[in-house]
């Protein structure tokens, strides 16, 4: 288990720079992220091993990439959290459940693309948009659902594209289009 505290934001990475955690070498099965994190930043666990991670309700923000391409078998993002970035669950093959909890507002683009095992996602009331080929290739969902809500929803391209098995569909009662 991997537990981070203290205050404010997990910094930032990228391909080059990596951060400590990672370069240790230690194999993470769980990541424990606690109270008083405000926010994920870029790349921070990208590729991770960990199966399991915890969200603090202090968390405002996930970054681009922040779990990109990592194990995590499902993630409950909680009600404090605003941002969803860009690709910040992409291509995370084995990830079966994503819980977006009432209050989170924006879902970057791609941030859930080719999640083959993704099989349902339900949006909450509180969403404003949903970015660009945020579900792409998302191959085994069966079902999408937009909650009621009284604003308005902007909704990318090809947001469902290659979902082979999407079969039931509730959209916003207020979306700006649908392409």
């Amino acid at each position: 288990t991997f537990t981070i505290s203290g205050s404010g934001n997990i910094g930032d990475y990228d391909y080059n720079n990596r951060p400590s955690w990672e370069t240790a070498g230690t194999q993470i099965n769980t990541i424990v992220i606690e109270n008083g994190i405000t926010g994920i930043g870029n790349y921070a666990f990208d590729k991770s091993t960990a199966t399991s991670v915890h969200l603090p309700a202090s968390l405002t923000a996930i970054g681009p990439s922040a779990f990109r391409e990592s194990k995590i078998l499902s993630v409950t993002i909680p009600s404090s959290v605003r941002t969803i970035g860009a690709d910040a669950f992409r291509a995370c093959q084995d990830l079966v459940s994503a819980t977006v909890s009432e209050g989170v507002q924006t879902i970057g683009e791609r941030a859930f693309e080719s999640c083959n095992t993704l099989r349902y996602i339900d949006f909450p009331s509180t969403i404003t948009s949903v970015g660009a080929g945020a579900f792409m290739q998302c191959q085994q969902m069966t079902r999408v659902r937009f909650m009621p809500g009284s604003g308005e929803v902007a909704i990318g391209d090809d947001v469902f594209k290659q979902c082979w098995r999407l079969t039931d569909v509730t959209l916003p009662e207020k979306a700006d289009c649908i392409s």
